[in-house]
């Protein structure tokens, strides 16, 4: 097994590093699995444990749909698109700002 020399990682930047070789995916065994460290808020934290136990689904799955979801968003805008939002009630359609 072959590791990269260690590194002090900056606080919230990801540290990549391949501690074996690649697992397969357990719904499509085609693609590898790529294990990455990063370093989250107290708030984002919480935010993920919220939103995995909405769905039900792992704190895994639940990042892995949010990045899905987060490059949805941003080719969308990218390519133009716009994204709106509405309160609960019928309030006005909004324009959702994406930086």
């Amino acid at each position: 097994m072959i590791q990269p020399p260690a590194r002090a990682a900056a606080p919230g930047v990801p540290r990549l590093r391949r501690l074996r070789p690649a697992r397969r995916n357990q719904r499509d065994r085609t693609r590898p699995l790529e294990k990455v460290t990063v370093y989250l808020t107290a708030a984002t934290s919480a935010d993920l444990r919220r939103a995995a136990g909405r769905t039900g689904d792992t704190l895994t799955d639940t990042i892995n749909k949010s990045v899905q979801f987060w490059a949805h968003v941003h080719d969308h805008a990218a390519a133009g698109g716009s994204l709106y939002q509405r309160d609960t009630g019928g309030g006005t359609l909004e324009p959702l700002q994406v930086s």
